[in-house]
């Protein structure tokens, strides 16, 4: 997929229509999925603690940001605009090595606050890999907006435009997300409330694709990885995905590599 040819400047912004609306024939079968008003016999709920997927990192206790910076988020993107006319995904760029980060002020922010959050949960190691000192390296972040019934399709993110060490902020409300091996059979899902943060780093980033079913609920854990189910409806939804360019890939444009 091509962004076009613009030259990363601070807080420059795209957009792009990354989770289409979803077509006829897809509603219909979502309607027939969602038909059940009781439990979804022999369908394993997404569960609320980790998963055994190699490099992610996901604790629904520890590894969240304060409602009132969910709050401030939600309210910075709406004052700029970003999903102004319809849009649904905005691409913001900044070179790390500039005085202000070169993303909005908000976006820095945020950075500083998970810092600080995370440190004490996850490997100092997968710090320095998000958080790195001074580096001059180029970061990516890209705001999503999704309509209850919209997702976004198993992918792994281009493996010669984005660096190991992904970060994701759900906002506004929560939605599962769907991980499966690129070479295997082997699948999870896992809730994401709102206010969760996940990190990919290592095979979860590389060796396993992420996406989000297009439904209008989600079927989930009761607690932990139990196999007692609840429906929990879809709102409307915010995410805040930061992932380092590659060098070289400061120029956004041209053919996308895989």
């Amino acid at each position: 997929m091509s962004y076009g040819p613009p030259v990363i400047t601070g807080t420059g912004a795209m957009t792009n229509e990354k989770h289409p609306r979803n077509t006829p024939a897809e509603r219909a079968r979502e309607d027939k999925r969602l038909s059940l008003e009781g439990p979804l016999l022999g369908i394993m709920p997404a569960w609320r603690i980790i998963p055994p997927v190699p490099g992610l990192h996901y604790d629904l206790d520890q590894l969240r940001i304060p409602v009132e910076l969910g709050a401030s988020l939600l309210d910075s993107i709406e004052e700029n605009g970003y999903f102004r006319n319809g849009s649904n995904q905005a691409m913001l760029f900044g070179r790390a090595s500039s005085r202000s980060g070169g993303l909005p002020h908000f976006l820095n922010n945020l950075l500083e606050e998970l810092a600080g959050i995370l440190r004490p949960h996850i490997p100092p190691s997968t710090h320095d890999l998000l958080f790195p000192s001074g580096s001059f390296q180029s970061r990516q972040a890209i705001l999503n907006r999704y309509e209850p019934g919209e997702g976004i399709t198993p992918h792994v993110d281009l493996l010669k435009r984005f660096g190991d060490g992904i970060i994701g902020v759900s906002l506004g409300a929560g939605c599962v997300m769907d991980f499966k091996e690129v070479e295997g059979d082997t699948q999870w899902s896992i809730w994401l409330p709102p206010l969760s943060v996940i990190i990919l780093e290592g095979d979860a980033r590389f060796r396993w694709t992420h996406g989000i079913d297009h439904v209008r609920k989600d079927w989930v854990s009761k607690g932990g990885s139990s196999v007692e189910g609840e429906w929990i409806e879809r709102g409307l939804r915010t995410s805040i995905t930061l992932r380092w360019l590659m060098p070289g890939a400061d120029i956004v444009g041209g053919t996308d590599m895989d």
